[in-house]
C-alpha cells in the first residue's frame, strides 16, 4: 500500500523523472513506481521482452517501456463503451495507438515499431486467444476495481495469468479500503477490495499453481496518511482518499507463472 516515504524517496524520484513526472505525493505515482520498480528487479525491462497492459488509458508506462526496447500490446475497452462509462471524457481512454504515444518519452519510430493497440474487455480476456502464452509480463493500474464486482476482478486476475509465458509475471494494483474488514462496495462501477478479498485471491492463485508475493499491510504513518483527500480530488497530496464512507488507498501485488 502507498506511503508518502515510498513515493518521495530517491529511487521513486528516479523512476518518476524517467516517466516525465514531478513528484506530487500521489497514489497513482506510487502505482507507477511499484510497477516499474518490480519489473526492473525481475529483469523484465530489457530489449526483447514482451508486455501487455489492460485498460491502457493514457498512462506513460507504455511509451517508457517502448523506449527501453520492450514490445508492448496495449489493450482497452472499445470506444463506445468508454464514452458510455465516462472514461473518454476524463482522458482515461486512449481509443487508438496514437493516444498512447508520449513524445517526451520515446521517439515515434521506436514507438511505432514496438507498440500495438488491441480492443479487449477485461471480463473477456479469452476473446483474443492468439495473445495467450505470449508475454513476459502483464499489468494493470487501478483498473480491475471497475470490472463490475470483486468476484469479477478476482476472475480477471486469474484469467490474466493465461497470457503469460512460463516464468512470466503479472502486476496489478487496485482500490483498497482501510475502513473495514467487512463493509465495502462489492458491486458497481467502482468496488473496494478488503483484506479478506486479497487473501482469497492469494489462495486462489496458489490453488491453481501460481506464485504470489506476500502483501504489505502497512498503511503508512506520514501526515498525509492521516489526512485523506476528499472530492473533488487534488492532483497532489493524494495518498489516501475517501470514497463514500470509506478511506481508501492503492494496493498492489506480483504473481508469477511457474517455469
Amino acid at each position: 500500500m502507498a506511503t508518502v516515504d515510498e513515493a518521495t524517496d530517491t529511487h521513486a524520484e528516479r523512476i518518476l523523472t524517467a516517466l516525465g513526472q514531478d513528484v506530487k505525493k500521489h497514489r497513482k505515482q506510487w502505482e507507477f513506481v511499484f510497477i516499474v520498480s518490480s519489473l526492473e528487479k525481475l529483469g523484465m525491462l530489457t530489449p526483447g521482452k514482451r508486455g501487455l497492459v489492460f485498460a491502457a488509458g493514457t498512462e506513460p508506462l507504455i511509451s517508457y517501456f517502448a523506449s527501453l526496447g520492450v514490445e508492448i500490446v496495449a489493450t482497452d475497452m472499445d470506444a463506445a463503451r468508454a464514452v458510455e462509462k465516462g472514461w473518454a471524457s476524463t482522458n482515461q481512454h486512449a481509443g487508438n495507438k496514437d493516444g498512447l504515444f508520449q513524445e517526451n518519452l520515446v521517439d515515434r519510430e521506436t514507438f511505432d515499431k514496438l507498440v500495438r493497440y488491441e480492443t479487449l474487455d477485461m471480463n473477456h480476456v479469452d476473446a483474443l486467444p492468439e495473445l495467450h502464452g505470449g508475454f513476459d509480463f502483464v499489468w494493470s493500474t487501478c483498473s480491475l476495481e471497475h470490472v463490475g464486482s470483486i468476484s469479477l476482478g478476482n476472475r480477471f486476475v486469474l484469467n490474466s495469468m493465461d497470457l503469460l509465458k512460463p516464468g512470466g509475471v503479472a502486476i496489478h494494483t487496485t482500490e483498497f479500503t482501510l475502513s473495514s474488514l467487512d463493509d465495502t462496495l462489492e458491486r458497481g462501477g467502482t468496488v473496494l477490495w478488503r483484506k479478506k478479498d486479497l487473501e482469497q485471491l492469494r489462495d486462489d492463485l496458489i490453488h491453481v499453481g501460481y506464485g504470489i508475493d506476500d502483501f504489505c499491510w502497512h498503511a503508512g504513518n506520514d501526515q498525509l496518511d492521516y489526512a485523506p483527500d476528499v472530492p473533488p480530488y487534488q492532483g497532489h497530496d493524494h495518498i489516501k482518499l475517501t470514497i463514500g464512507n470509506h478511506v481508501c488507498t492503492s494496493v498492489g501485488w506480483i504473481s508469477t507463472k511457474p517455469k
